[in-house]
């Protein structure tokens, strides 16, 4: 009996047990937590509506309904172990649920340092159906040590409208839960760097009391990076080949030796270690009076340049990259051909150097006839003129030190027109979204501008009221093509103020190409990267009674924005997607109507000229943001002879419908026109509410029943549901009780059990 008793014990340890659970059906809280932690509730990302719960679970709308994951559009639970104690995770449950118009796509992730860094535990395909699904990550492994916090946040994304609504319930976290480990009582002593070459270091240390000792090394700054047990973690001496810790920081030692070669190193760069040490038994690291040493590498060779930002101008390109760690001087070539040429003088100042792009003009040997020298000097940033727009060019660039050169990045770019409004160049702030009614919702900033702009040449930089700078947004990616050449490219922003003053900078250049402030006026940039630039008061704001889902938004030419440019007031968001009234139309487009004729919509539109113009196509979207063909109608080709045309939708989705023009060429160019917004209440059965002026109560009927139970659900214009009464099969009529309600718009959704899904409005006085 005691052996089988000892087993079932062992058994027990090892299978793990409930450290946490929540149920999430009526609120954010966890359900249980065991004797030793400490489990917060289930939070969400700024993306998404308010959450809300049901038998199903907690759910929330507005996802992201491209296939590009926001970073603001997440579920959140955090969980630690208390004062004393460590936690080893075994496995994570959750049961998730979308309804008709949800989400697609989600990712799991996980992360111990509050997402400075983070893993990726699942990229996951939703199935098309309303069905829940149970799912369990097993042997996760992963040890949360005293003071330490595991947050695992869901990303919902791809969502088939603005409505769409994911759910999530039974969360469910397994582990074990131990007193914190003792660790040996002395850290290493003696932690030195010896012997520094160009590429290498020597690093050594006296061991007391403790099994073994790990290295950790970080170039460019201290290591901020603590061991949490649960390895294995692999050394190697060769920087950046060992187990990556995030942070760019690297195990370069792990074993029961006092010295060893750091290998693998860049010239002239500054790395940074600490030493820990560890018993081998329960691997219990040392946290705190650890040893730190940091060396500089040799300046033996010059240090290549490894990336070369780029530019386009009217007739020339902007060139900017970091100051390498070990050099003298920088060349840069440029040509209209792949560069394969090599520096060989000892002294620079043997080439001949002009910024004006003159080919073979060098008078040496080491470079071809198509090649030109562009550069030489120790600045970060130039511009090479006298191109030809819209032609390919190639530059690379070199550093020279002590006799010796070496290769670098090489970049291609062509030069094209920008606007002078934006200081020369192509990208410009068009939709901003800061405010609305109840707890903030899907703020951000939305950039526009020609497609192809590498996005990461340029920043966003928030000013306060006091003109100083808080914060700056490192952007990435590109900008698509939505038609003509231009496109859009939302970037989330939870913390966007409700006054401010945003700067959109070109860092390559170092132009401040646009500067908007809302709802403040007068502010000049202090300090940061717009210093001493003015912003520009565009005139429109929000305010708190902003619906959710509405931003303001730039109107007009989307080529080259202006001051006389008009910023329309609260309109609904087009986050991602150039705005309502931008266009570039091949046509001169007199009128584009959209109307509700029993359970189909009409569209028409008539055009005043057109030039090549092939046909048209009507797209439709439940969001605003993702839209699909519905149909096309052949143009006249080129005439200036007014045209009318029209197209039946003939299945528009209940709530709102969005509607644009795409005009597409004989050569296949195309531009955009729209949008148009058409509320439609839902298909065969017809929900009505009468009044829809009410101070007390409410009549409430559907043209046919469906035969299903159901519930009736009064939402506020935030989406937040306020009254919840459930309907019997066979319901057709009700009468709801309003009176506590204060004064405002309201929604009223009726959905069966079956999915059938209706809606109205009405006003409380």
């Amino acid at each position: 009996m005691t052996l089988l008793m000892a087993a079932l014990c062992c058994y027990g340890t090892i299978r793990g047990q409930d450290l946490a659970r929540w149920e999430l059906t009526n609120n954010p809280v966890v359900t249980f937590q065991s004797t030793h932690v400490n489990a917060g509730k289930l939070t969400r990302g700024n993306g998404i509506t308010l959450l809300d719960f049901s038998p199903d679970g907690a759910f929330a709308h507005a996802w992201e309904s491209s296939v590009e994951i926001s970073s603001a559009d997440y579920y959140e639970i955090c969980i630690k172990p208390k004062p004393g104690y460590v936690l080893d995770i075994s496995s994570l449950t959750f049961t998730e649920m979308r309804n008709a118009e949800g989400i697609r796509s989600y990712m799991l992730k996980w992360s111990l340092d509050g997402f400075e860094t983070f893993s990726v535990l699942d990229d996951v395909s939703v199935p098309d159906n309303i069905l829940p699904r149970t799912v369990t990550h097993s042997n996760l492994n992963i040890r949360i040590c005293d003071g330490k916090e595991l947050c695992f946040r869901w990303y919902g994304h791809d969502a088939e409208s603005f409505a769409g609504t994911w759910y999530l319930s039974d969360i469910e976290i397994t582990g074990t839960e131990a007193p914190a480990c003792t660790p040996p009582a002395t850290p290493p002593l003696s932690f030195t760097i010896n012997n520094v070459t160009g590429t290498t270091m020597d690093v050594s240390w006296i061991s007391v009391g403790a099994d073994a000792t790990i290295v950790l090394a970080r170039e460019g700054a201290p290591v901020d990076v603590m061991l949490c047990g649960a390895g294995p973690y692999t050394a190697d001496p060769e920087y950046g080949q060992g187990t990556d810790l995030g942070k760019n920081t690297f195990v370069v030692y792990n074993g029961p030796g006092t010295t060893f070669t750091m290998a693998g190193l860049k010239y002239g760069a500054t790395y940074y270690l600490t030493a820990l040490g560890y018993d081998y038994g329960d691997e219990c690291y040392q946290e705190e009076n650890l040893p730190v040493a940091s060396a500089t590498t040799l300046c033996t060779q010059p240090s290549p340049v490894a990336k070369l930002m780029s530019s386009p101008a009217d007739g020339q390109v902007n060139l900017a990259w970091d100051a390498p760690f070990c050099y003298s001087q920088v060349l840069i070539v440029a040509s209209e051909q792949p560069i394969n040429s090599m520096p060989t003088s000892s002294d620079p100042l043997d080439y001949a150097i002009s910024s004006s792009f003159s080919p073979g003009a060098h008078g040496s040997p080491d470079f071809t006839s198509d090649e030109a020298l562009v550069y030489l000097g120790n600045d970060v940033r130039t511009a090479i003129t006298s191109l030809n727009n819209n032609d390919s060019y190639h530059f690379r660039i070199y550093t020279f030190l002590n006799g010796t050169w070496a290769a670098g990045a090489e970049v291609t770019q062509a030069p094209r027109p920008g606007c002078s409004y934006l200081g020369g160049d192509f990208v410009y702030i068009n939709e901003l979204h800061f405010t609305n009614q109840g707890e903030d919702i899907d703020k951000g900033i939305e950039i526009a501008g020609q497609a192809g702009i590498n996005l990461e040449n340029y920043v966003l930089a928030i000013y306060s009221l006091q003109s100083n700078l808080e914060r700056i947004i490192n952007l990435s990616g590109t900008i698509d093509d939505e038609g003509q050449g231009y496109g859009a490219v939302w970037v989330p922003d939870p913390g966007l103020f409700f006054s401010s003053a945003i700067a959109l900078v070109n860092t390559v250049t170092g132009v401040t190409t646009d500067f908007i402030a809302h709802r403040v006026h007068g502010v000049v940039a202090n300090d940061g990267p717009a210093e001493g630039q003015p912003a520009y008061w565009q005139g429109q704001n929000e305010d708190p009674n902003t619906p959710v889902n509405y931003s303001i938004q730039r109107q007009g030419d989307i080529a080259c924005p202006n001051t006389s440019q008009v910023w329309l007031p609260e309109s609904p968001s087009s986050r991602g997607v150039l705005n309502l009234e931008q266009t570039m139309f091949p046509v001169t487009l007199l009128s584009f109507e959209g109307e509700l004729k029993g359970d189909q919509v009409l569209l028409s539109w008539e055009t005043e000229t057109e030039q090549n113009n092939d046909f048209m196509v009507v797209e439709h979207s439940t969001d605003g943001r993702r839209f699909t063909e519905i149909g096309r109608v052949k143009g006249a080709g080129t005439t200036i002879v007014p045209q009318s045309y029209s197209l039946w939708h003939e299945r528009p989705q209940p709530g709102l419908n969005y509607y644009r023009l795409k005009q597409v060429d004989f050569d296949g160019a195309f531009a955009y026109h729209g949008l148009i917004v058409i509320e439609y209440k839902g298909t065969g059965s017809i929900l009505q509410v009468f009044p829809t002026l009410a101070s007390e109560r409410l009549d409430v009927r559907v043209s046919s029943s469906s035969g299903q139970p159901g519930e009736l659900v009064i939402f506020d214009i935030n989406g937040r549901p306020l009254q919840r009464l459930a309907t019997p099969p066979g319901f057709f009529r009700q009468e709801l009780d309003v009176t506590a309600l204060p004064p405002g718009h309201y929604y009223l959704q009726w959905r069966s059990d079956n999915g059938i899904l209706l809606t109205d409005r009405f006003v409380k006085l």
